[in-house]
This record gives structure tokens, C-alpha cells and sequence, in this order.
């Protein structure tokens, strides 16, 4: 009976490192395969971050520029996605980063290790993270990256042969929203998306949004890239219920990088260019976009220089 145990537990032994083998492996492609993503030479600016700026900035009016945002992008995948791109494309010189209120809420961090959000976002992301980030998410949620490794190896297993960038599952895109939803009902449930918990309490801060947001920072100034965070705008009722700490909390940080922050959230736009209470849709987005290319402060304050720590 010993014997036969022991020949069992041998098998899965051996079957657990045949399938950590395959996945490295497969990562180590993917991963390297990511790595020299080439954008065309007239890209210039990159403009990444969550929904805020996939709404908000449309990259048809914006000249040399590329949207690569994606709805609830967590910054450490900002990071790592800006990784690679700066890396291999010497020609980018902006990144332009949202930068909203509802960023700084420990809903991002969510994102990070909750179930209904990880089975989205580690498959979408896993091919294009560092060992730093892939380590971190194993040692936090082990069991939430064990329970979703079939998907997570589809999509590293997805990036090996990509090569047109619409291939690539962490690179977003502007959304040309047709929506005119704000109410009441919206409102509400951005408002407790963003800084409620189920019970009605407000949310705490993000740990790991602000140690990331930090890298962003760092990692551009490293490369020469002038960095704009930008809050986006969002409507007046939107605004006036969010809740005090998180107004108090965000400026705070702002103020600590402040030479590279333009604040747009109060930029007024017309009640029926607002896809919901905290979206711009396609004809506020043009309306924004264009009065964004005609402010020079984010081509001439745009500066990394001066930064307080």
C-alpha cells in the first residue's frame, strides 16, 4: 500500500512540474515575444490608463498619438504595459496617464485578487508582466492564479505569434461611445463602484495603485518621456458625491506631482455629452479632445524635472 501511494504521489509530481515547465516556457515566449512590440514610427504619445482616459481622449484628433486604455486598468498593468513600449519604441516622447479620484480607491486594488475580477484581467495581462509583478500576484493570490491557469495559459499561449498590435489582449483602445445614460441611476452606480463597499461604508485607499503610480513616474523620468496625469472630466453631480477623504487624499498626492498634473475634471461640457455620470461620450470626447490640442500646458509644463518626494 506504501508503494503504491508513493508511486501516485511520484506521478503528480512529476505532472506538476511537466505543467510548470510547459507554462514558463510558454511565458518566457510570450513574454519575450511581447517585449518588441514596435508601434509605427509617427507614434509620439501614448495615452493609457481606465475607462477615464479611454473615453475621454480620442486618438484621431490627438496628432502622433495612441489610446491604449483599458476599462478598471490597475497601474501596475499601466506599468508593465508601458514597460515594453518604452523599450522598444525610442520615438514615444508623452505619456499622457489617467489620473481621476476614484484611482486612489482600494477598488483597484480589487481588481488585483478578486475572483470576478482576476479571471478577466490575469488572462488579458499575464503575457506582458514582469517576474516582479507575476511574484507578487503568486504570493498574494496563489489560489485565485491556480483557479483561473487555464485561462491565464490561453492567453499567455495567445501572444506568442501576435504580431498585428490588435492582437494583443493588454493593449485598449478609445471607445467611441454613443451612450447618453446619465441619471440618476448611473450616477449611483459609479459612485458606489468607486468609493463604497456592499454595506454602504466608504472604501479605503489603494496600497498599490499609489506604489505603482510612483514607478510610472519613475520609470518615464528614467527614459526622457514627459509625463502628464491628467484627471478627466466628470460631470457636476458626479463631483459634489464623492466622498471628502478621497477629494482631501487625492489632492494631497497631486500636490506631490504637481508639475506633471492638469486637472480637467471640472472642464464643462453639455448634459448630453456625458455617456454617464463620470464618462465623456464621442461628441463630448471630440469636444474635449480638441480644446485638450489647443492647450499648450500639456506640450510645455509637461516636465519631470522638479518633482518634490
Amino acid at each position: 500500500m506504501k508503494g503504491f501511494l508513493n508511486k501516485v504521489l511520484l506521478f503528480f509530481l512529476i505532472l506538476l512540474i511537466a505543467v510548470a515547465g510547459t507554462f514558463s516556457i510558454t511565458y518566457l515566449l510570450s513574454y519575450r515575444n511581447v517585449s518588441n512590440i514596435t508601434l509605427d514610427d509617427n507614434i509620439h504619445t501614448i495615452i493609457c490608463g481606465d475607462s477615464h482616459t479611454k473615453t475621454a481622449l480620442n486618438d484621431s484628433i490627438i496628432p502622433n498619438s495612441l489610446n491604449i486604455a483599458h476599462s478598471s486598468e490597475h497601474y501596475l498593468y499601466t506599468f508593465n504595459v508601458l514597460k515594453v513600449l518604452l523599450r522598444s519604441n525610442p520615438q514615444i516622447r508623452t505619456v499622457i496617464l489617467g489620473f481621476s479620484f476614484h484611482n486612489m480607491s482600494s477598488y483597484y486594488d480589487d481588481n488585483l485578487f478578486e475572483p470576478e475580477k482576476t479571471q478577466y484581467m490575469y488572462p488579458r495581462y499575464i503575457s506582458v508582466l514582469d517576474r516582479k509583478a507575476v511574484s507578487m500576484i503568486l504570493t498574494a493570490n496563489l489560489s485565485g492564479f491556480v483557479r483561473d491557469i487555464k485561462d491565464i495559459y490561453q492567453g499567455v499561449n495567445r501572444h506568442i505569434g501576435a504580431k498585428d498590435l490588435s492582437q494583443y489582449s493588454f493593449i485598449g483602445g478609445f471607445y467611441d461611445s454613443d451612450r447618453t445614460n446619465k441619471n440618476d441611476s448611473t450616477l449611483r452606480r459609479a459612485l458606489m463602484h468607486h468609493y463604497h463597499n456592499p454595506d454602504q461604508s466608504v472604501q479605503d485607499f489603494s496600497t498599490f495603485q499609489l506604489l505603482y503610480l510612483k514607478s510610472i513616474f519613475d520609470m518615464c523620468r528614467d527614459a526622457n518621456v514627459r509625463l502628464i496625469l491628467m484627471n478627466c472630466p466628470v460631470s457636476r453631480e458626479y463631483r459634489a458625491q464623492i466622498p471628502a477623504k478621497f477629494i482631501e487624499h487625492y489632492y494631497e498626492i497631486a500636490e506631490k506631482y504637481e508639475n506633471v498634473f492638469i486637472d480637467y475634471h471640472d472642464y464643462i461640457v453639455p448634459e448630453e455629452f456625458y455617456g454617464d455620470g463620470d464618462h465623456l461620450n464621442k461628441s463630448g470626447s471630440k469636444l474635449f479632445s480638441l480644446y485638450f490640442l489647443n492647450q499648450k500646458k500639456w506640450e510645455d509644463e509637461g516636465n519631470n524635472e522638479n518633482f518634490h518626494k
